[in-house]
């Protein structure tokens, strides 16, 4: 409910607008949005019942409204938010019908009335203009987002991701933990942990997977998270342990194939590590797991196989240089000495430092 009258009242008073509004700390039907959307709700109702002979197209639009609205008034949660503004745009059109044939009814002529309307139509038609622009890229979004709401937990969460995908662990760490000081987040812990263990500082990492797994013990990406971290640790038991818990809640969760696939490789294990990178490339093909089973494939004397394999990571994204570098390995042994050659030649434009190497590389992007 209290979602109904929050998206009409934007639509009349559209500033500080954010991609998502959190669900209140202090949510529940007394609170003081859901009071006013049941109360909205309640005066349009009586407004359409009222008014049902001489403007029936009230009734009409607000019914529109009600089930456009319908699939994200929290029945089945989807995310962080209790609102979003993009779910504004379709539910609203029967409003906008409703006051352009308002408009047009009213007025004596309706070319004076559509006269009338086009200055507040280029007036929203600015607004938006302007408000697109927040949406350029990640970075500036949720910059945005922090600017006009520095309590939104999942915005400093986001910025967070933003500046470890970039490689500035420092400001990650520190909006994660902004993040968490306004909020339980497992997310914003599983990451925190993620951009500690980068930093070789486990500890730290393990004990944020811990709050996060205790925030969600459900949460089977942190837990294939964990075990890679676990794994990097220098602890594969306990890392495949972690990864198979993971695969228990979801077994549909491909990075979990690859994670505990690498594990058993390293362990030893490659019937079972084949069939995991197999299971992972049924689920979603990635370069991460054909690279991963192009190595097996190589350690197990199968070259023929293994560059059957980097070909095909090749052939989602011709990017990745240890993709290039580990094909020109299996062609070396498969006595390919020019199409060795050039994959060497293409792994060293792309990566000049990582090509110098020479040798099969098990990091892949």
């Amino acid at each position: 409910m209290l979602q109904v009258g929050f998206y009409l009242w934007r639509t009349l008073w559209p500033v500080r607008l954010l991609p998502l509004y959190e669900f209140p700390l202090d949510i529940g039907p007394l609170q003081r949005w859901a009071l006013a959307g049941a109360g909205t709700v309640l005066a349009l109702a009586a407004a359409a019942v009222v008014l049902r002979h001489r403007c029936p197209a009230l009734g009409a639009a607000l019914a529109a409204y009600l089930i456009a609205l319908s699939p994200t008034l929290g029945l089945a949660q989807s995310g962080p938010q209790v609102a979003a503004d993009r779910y504004t745009y379709l539910a609203i059109m029967g409003w906008a019908v409703l006051a352009g044939a308002v408009v047009a009814g009213t007025a004596e002529r309706p070319w004076r009335g559509a006269l009338a309307a086009l200055p507040v139509a280029l007036v929203l038609g600015v607004l938006t203009w302007r408000q697109c622009t927040t949406w350029r890229d990640a970075r500036t979004l949720w910059a945005r987002v922090v600017a006009v709401a520095p309590d939104n937990a999942y915005g400093h969460k986001s910025l967070g991701d933003v500046a470890r995908d970039a490689g500035d662990l420092g400001t990650a760490i520190a909006e994660y933990r902004r993040a968490i000081a306004l909020r339980p987040l497992a997310e914003a812990h599983m990451n925190l942990a993620a951009a500690l263990a980068a930093q070789r500082r486990f500890d730290e990492a393990f004990e944020e997977y811990r709050t996060a797994l205790g925030l969600n013990p459900r949460y089977a990406f942190a837990w294939t998270s964990y075990g890679s971290t676990l794994e990097d640790a220098g602890r594969r038991a306990e890392a495949i342990a972690a990864h198979r818990r993971a695969l228990a809640i979801n077994p549909d969760l491909m990075e979990a194939h690859v994670n505990l696939g690498s594990a058993l490789d390293a362990a030893g294990q490659s019937d079972e590590a084949m069939r995991e990178f197999a299971a992972a490339i049924r689920l979603r093909p990635t370069p991460e797991a054909y690279n991963d089973l192009g190595l097996l494939l190589l350690r197990l004397g199968r070259p023929a196989e293994a560059a059957a394999a980097l070909r095909q990571g090749i052939a989602l994204r011709a990017d990745i240089s240890v993709l290039h570098l580990n094909l020109a390995s299996a062609l070396q042994r498969l006595n390919d000495a020019a199409g060795a050659a050039a994959e060497l030649a293409e792994a060293h434009r792309l990566d000049p430092q990582r090509a110098q190497s020479g040798a099969p590389d098990a990091a892949a992007p």
